[in-house]
């Protein structure tokens, strides 16, 4: 058998095979299966073969089906399958989202970030960022971020985006739609403690060691990755908009004329009295193979009488992907009202460990791709300190942010323009601990043991922030920021630095 024949028989046994999932929304998805689940074909394909007519089997062919034959021909000649360009449009969705967090926690670790975002990657992400504002970081701060199914699902080896998983209920059960909701990152420094010998100072509490910085746990509140089920509707009216375009009914009626051009030629008369003859002889079972078959058949006929068929699809296919309009009305409803929360275990150096509770939310308020997203959180020492004397409550944290999609860059992607506020009330002043052998700032005396010393720093912070994000392709960005503070957590002075970061989305990579 030819190879191309050969393609075409596997293409057809793979499209009766989805035919046959009961997936629901596949219908709407996938042509061949719009053409198989037609009402005509399914009547006639239930028939035994005694029974059917020709006039019956006349009845499922292109020239009754037009449209449904038009859209599983420009499948077929664009990469093979429907379900790729549905993957585009995904894709196109993905890359554009505002709302999913790569970098670091804000927090005393060191981040470009003053808003944690409401989503985070749904495999696996890795950030690494230079210098943090509430603590006069400089140094280098390194993330990786990962989803528990999806990281799961690397482990043994399962396809992370199966066909259309926002429909894909087979794939999407309850209990993996509820791991799909937790990640969890972890932070390493490239900093240490230095011995503090005097009144601490932005010099004496970094090194250079690397070194665990935090760890955290993160829980969707609602449907907040693409893929969800719950997002079925929005995809199903992406796709029938797309469907529904002028273009569409263009390109079906040049099938019709392609179709009425064969029939003068007798290539359509000869192909339609062969796979009558066969299709009335097809099994129940049988029927929707022998249909697809003899439709490749066709298909490729047609490419024969009109080299430019091939190009006039893709280039259809391509135009379907593109319509903006119903990709932004996707991703409008990707971004409402979404939230997260966030809990994170902070290791800050030459300090205390605390644990900072985070409820995250976000909404696109106008058809306008930008995005707000407020922060609320609050930090607790891990344990009870000596010389806090009003309990383990350390802080208040109320931050906000806007994040504006820009025009594309070429050969890149699109930049995205942030804005963001931050504000936190420290209850209590800043510890840092300071270790044995070491001079008690402003005593002279050597410590014995670890001794914790406050900082005189409670009160109010409040930090401004502008943030570039340059995309380089669909899974490397770098956030650069100017970041403005009143004080920092350990030092009561004003400062105004830069940062730049590198993050690695890596979910794309694992889309086909």
């Amino acid at each position: 058998m030819p190879r191309s024949k050969l393609l075409l028989t596997l293409l057809a046994a793979a499209s009766v095979a989805l035919a046959q999932r009961n997936i629901p929304g596949l219908a709407e998805l996938n042509p061949a299966n719009i053409y198989l689940q037609d009402p005509a074909v399914e009547r006639v394909a239930k028939m035994t073969p005694a029974d059917r007519t020709n006039i019956d089997v006349a009845g499922v062919l292109p020239e009754k089906l037009s449209r449904s034959f038009a859209d599983y021909a420009a499948a077929r000649m664009d990469s093979g399958s429907i379900l790729q360009s549905v993957d585009a449009l995904f894709e196109s969705a993905e890359k554009l989202r505002l709302n999913k967090l790569v970098a670091n926690t804000p927090g005393p670790t060191g981040s470009t970030a003053l808003v944690s975002r409401v989503s985070v990657p749904s495999i696996l992400g890795f950030a690494t960022e230079y210098g943090g504002i509430l603590q006069t970081n400089d140094g280098n701060v390194s993330t990786l971020r990962g989803n528990l199914l999806g990281i799961a699902k690397m482990a043994f080896g399962q396809e992370q985006f199966p066909y259309c998983p926002e429909i894909d209920v087979k794939n999407c059960q309850p209990a993996s739609r509820w791991l799909r909701r937790f990640s969890g990152n972890l932070s390493f420094g490239s900093t240490r403690a230095e011995a503090p010998t005097t009144a601490p100072t932005t010099g004496a509490l970094f090194g250079t060691d690397y070194r665990m910085a935090s760890w955290g746990l993160r829980f969707d509140l609602t449907a907040n990755d693409p893929s969800d089920p719950k997002f079925l509707p929005a995809w199903r009216a992406a796709i029938t908009k797309l469907r529904s375009k002028p273009e569409g009914l263009l390109f079906t009626e040049a099938v019709d004329g392609l179709l009425q051009k064969m029939a003068d030629q007798d290539t359509y008369t000869d192909w339609r009295a062969e796979t009558i003859n066969m299709l009335k002889q097809a099994s129940p079972a049988n029927f929707g193979a022998v249909l697809i078959t003899r439709l490749d058949l066709l298909i490729e006929k047609m490419v024969v009488a009109d080299p430019d068929f091939k190009t006039r699809i893709i280039s259809l296919r391509r135009t379907f992907m593109n319509y903006a309009t119903v990709r932004d009305d996707l991703l409008r409803q990707i971004h409402s009202h979404r939230a997260s929360f966030e809990y994170t275990n902070q290791h800050p150096l030459s300090q205390p460990t605390t644990s900072n509770f985070r409820f995250i939310y976000s909404h696109q308020p106008t058809q306008s791709p930008t995005l707000v997203t407020a922060n609320f959180a609050a930090t607790w020492y891990n344990q009870a300190q000596p010389g806090a004397t009003g309990g383990r409550f350390r802080d208040l944290q109320i931050a906000g942010q806007l994040d504006r999609r820009l025009g594309e860059i070429a050969h890149l992607g699109n930049a995205i323009a942030t804005f963001g506020g931050y504000y936190q009330w420290m209850k209590e002043d800043a510890l840092i601990t300071i270790p044995p052998g070491n001079v008690a700032p402003g005593s002279g005396i050597v410590l014995p043991n670890n001794a914790v010393t406050l900082l005189g720093t409670k009160g109010h912070i409040g930090v401004v922030q502008g943030k570039l994000t340059i995309p380089i392709n669909g899974i490397v960005r770098v956030p650069i920021s100017v970041t403005w503070s009143n004080r920092t957590e350990l030092i009561k002075e004003e400062d105004l630095r830069g940062q730049i970061g590198l993050t690695f989305d890596l979910d794309n990579i694992f889309r086909r």
